[in-house]
């Protein structure tokens, strides 16, 4: 049989809550954290992230579905796996709040200007995970995250990487996008892939994500269905 790229764990993390496949739904109220203080690591998680409240709010998303998916500081080939975002609107959240920090009276928020580069949240996850493949950041139309799938695949088929951690969607809150005159979108999935067997349960997931018009939307189903 032939080799393929196949899904082997996913998660999600929105304004509302987060599950994975580590990690049934839980709720931001559930967890006692109110909407404007969601992405909190505690008490979502009770294992320890010194780093992570010096991520940006992109950055912390994808730590948190990462670990909801199942993903592990030491994971077996860790050293061979790509990291991978693709994201419509990418640092928009982080350069907004950079440029409102100029007008204070504490001056420049100096902490957030490598965040103002989508691709700087990747190095903390990279670190974290111990993760050495190749590391990419991927602008996209909207509706069209599928692309870093494509680009995991492409990566799997030349050998290049063993397993592929991707992040897509974007962390665009109300008050950012309303600034911008954008529509706010608070959703991001990670999923990690890897090396399978054609004709596979995992390979047909697989299949289903990188051709779905909203792999967004097709991650949610599969792990909550219809009852959020």
């Amino acid at each position: 049989m032939s080799v393929v790229t196949t899904l082997t764990a996913l998660a999600l993390v929105d304004a509302e809550g987060l599950a994975g496949s580590a990690l049934a739904w839980r709720a931001w109220t559930a967890l006692e954290v109110d909407a404007e203080a969601s992405l909190r690591w505690h008490p979502a998680f009770e294992r320890s992230y010194p780093g992570f409240r010096h991520l940006d709010r992109l950055g912390r998303a994808c730590a948190l579905a990462a670990e909801a998916a199942g993903f592990m500081p030491g994971a077996r080939d860790a050293a061979e796996t790509a990291l991978i975002l693709a994201s419509p609107f990418g640092s928009l959240d982080t350069d907004r709040r950079f440029q409102a920090s100029r007008a204070t009276p504490t001056g420049i928020a100096a902490g957030l200007f490598p965040f103002t580069l989508p691709s700087t949240c990747l190095g903390p996850l990279a670190i974290r995970y111990g993760l050495r493949g190749p590391t990419i950041a991927l602008s996209t139309a909207p509706g069209r995250e599928a692309e870093g799938l494509r680009a995991a695949a492409e990566l799997l088929a030349a050998d290049e990487a063993r397993a592929c951690l991707v992040a897509l969607g974007d962390w665009l809150p109300p008050a950012s996008a309303d600034e911008l005159g954008l529509e706010p979108r608070t959703e991001v999935a990670v999923l990690h892939l890897g090396p399978g067997v054609a004709g596979s349960a995992e390979a047909r997931c697989f299949d289903e994500l990188v051709h779905a018009e909203d792999p967004l939307a097709l991650v949610r189903a599969r792990l909550l269905g219809s009852t959020h």
